[in-house]
Formats: structure tokens, sequence, C-alpha cells
């Protein structure tokens, strides 16, 4: 979601239902798929997205926040580290089969020799809600090196229906 609306959403979260909705809407399933890829469980997913929107309740947030999908993760993660002690991972093998989950076997197929770091960035886009710049950010690699990774993918996934008339 790009910084201006969420700030908007986030602004209005606590007096207007469709904001509160469409924030709930979207970012309930990324911090879902992330704290499973991350931790390996469903329980504790639920766990942290309850919490995070509660604390969207209760708190005051009033500056802007500039990389939203970092912002979430990272209060979800802090909020992990406080309370459970759990050390992330990432897993190739979780890894795989959330691609496989955002892509569809047919078109995973296409793309399943890519390297690690294109399968990531695959993950955090598709299921976890990040940026390619906020992607680039968390690997502490340059945008453009993100872009032409999820591109190249792009572009191997949608040859499974290129032969489709």
């Amino acid at each position: 979601m790009k910084s201006d609306r969420f700030n908007k959403l986030l602004k209005e979260y606590k007096t207007n239902y469709d904001s509160c909705q469409a924030l709930l809407d979207t970012y309930y399933p990324y911090i879902m798929m992330r704290t499973i890829r991350r931790y390996g469980s469903k329980e504790l997913g639920h766990l942290v997205a309850q919490y995070f929107f509660g604390l969207l309740e209760e708190a005051e947030i009033t500056r802007y926040v500039e990389n939203p999908a970092i912002w979430v993760h990272n209060i979800c993660d802090s909020f992990i580290k406080q309370n459970y002690v759990q050390t992330p991972s990432d897993d190739n093998e979780t890894v795989i089969e959330l691609c496989k989950f955002a892509f569809g076997e047919e078109q995973f197929e296409k793309i399943e020799n890519c390297d690690a770091v294109t399968l990531l960035t695959i993950v955090m886009n598709t299921c976890e809600g990040f940026s390619l710049d906020e992607i680039a950010q968390v690997l502490g690699m340059e945008t453009v090196e993100i872009e032409e990774k999820f591109s190249f993918a792009l572009q191997k996934a949608n040859e499974a229906y290129s032969g489709v008339v």
C-alpha cells in the first residue's frame, strides 16, 4: 500500500469503519503470512495481528509513516521478540511453499530455479505487502537490483501462460 493512502487510513482508523476495514483487510493477511514464514506458527500470527490492531485502537500515531510494511512488520517483530523470544527464520522451504501459494504450481515451475533472494522478494511483495523499495531496504540492496529480480521472475512465471489461447 502506498504511504499516502496508508497514512490517511491510519489517521481515520478509530473513527471510520471503512478505513479500519481497509487496514484490516490489507495487513492482517500480510502479518499472518510473515509470521508463518519467519516463526512457523499460525497461532502466533493471529496473536501478533490482534496485538497490532489493538495497538492501533489505543495509540495516538501522529507521525507520517514513510514505509508502511516495514513499520507494521517492525512493530510485530518487536512484539514477538519481547513476548515470545523466538528467533526468526527465513527457511527456504517455507519461502518456496509461499511462492507456490502466490503463483500457483504451474507458474512456480517456471521460477523455482531462481535464486533465494528472488524467491524471498516474491514472497515479501505478494504475501507480506512490502513494496520493492521496502524490500530493498530490508535486504540491504539497491532497489534496481530487486526490481530486476522481481521483473525477471514475473516474466518467467508468465511463460506458463504463453501457450494458452
